[in-house]
């Protein structure tokens, strides 16, 4: 078992760290195998001029702007979508075939079968765009403004009929090390808490995970 860092606030984490990114879609409804290539490309151009623009507003440069190319698609007369990966370049007929087949592929793989009649039908296109950073936005390591460190001593802590009662170790996770630490322990901490039972032990790595295996 690994438990990061934080790991009470772990989509709060996620949220500040993560890379920017929106999403733009334009619908585009038409059979892949007759719907004019020059149209789509059109569109897809539209997008990526609106998505560029966002970026810059929010000062990301063209060369640290990610694009990426999706199209739901789905069976004729179906209600539901699959999104699939667009192939980079201009939209030609062979692209447009290859994106069919690609979300045949992709059916098949979720539900398990192919439709009959493989007349496949585009929806949506779907750009997502992102900004990158110059440098990495998460940290090697976390650091907490405040001593996480100040819990000690032991407590009573019942672990089932097996093993009943057991006076278990107090800490925070600053007081684990490199070296296994053999439970009982209860790693207190001011977003979780961390139970490491008997029969197991529990180590915190160079990131500040903690580790936590049986117990050799």
């Amino acid at each position: 078992v690994i438990i990061p860092p934080s790991s009470g606030i772990f989509s709060a984490f996620g949220l500040l760290y993560s890379d920017l990114a929106h999403h733009f879609t334009q619908t585009v409804l038409g059979r892949t195998d007759t719907l004019d290539p020059a149209l789509v490309g059109s569109r897809w151009l539209a997008l990526e001029k609106e998505a560029l623009k966002t970026l810059a507003r929010e000062g990301y440069r063209s060369d640290r702007c990610r694009l990426q190319r999706f199209g739901e698609l789905r069976y004729l007369s179906q209600t539901h979508e699959l999104p699939v990966p667009w192939p980079a370049g201009p939209t030609t007929a062979e692209s447009l075939a290859r994106v069919a087949a690609e979300f045949e592929d992709a059916h098949e793989r979720t539900y398990g079968h192919r439709g009959r009649d493989g007349i496949v039908e585009l929806v949506n296109l779907r750009l997502v765009a992102s900004g990158i950073e110059d440098l990495a936005r998460v940290p090697d390591v976390l650091r907490f403004a405040r001593d996480t460190g100040a819990a000690s001593g032991e407590r009573s802590a019942f672990f089932g009929p097996e093993h009943a009662w057991l006076q278990t170790r107090l800490c925070a996770r600053p007081a684990l090390g490199s070296t296994p630490c053999r439970g009982p322990i209860i790693v207190q901490e001011f977003d979780s808490t961390i139970l490491v039972p008997p029969d197991f032990q529990a180590v915190r790595d160079a990131h500040a995970n903690v580790i936590i295996e049986r117990a050799r």
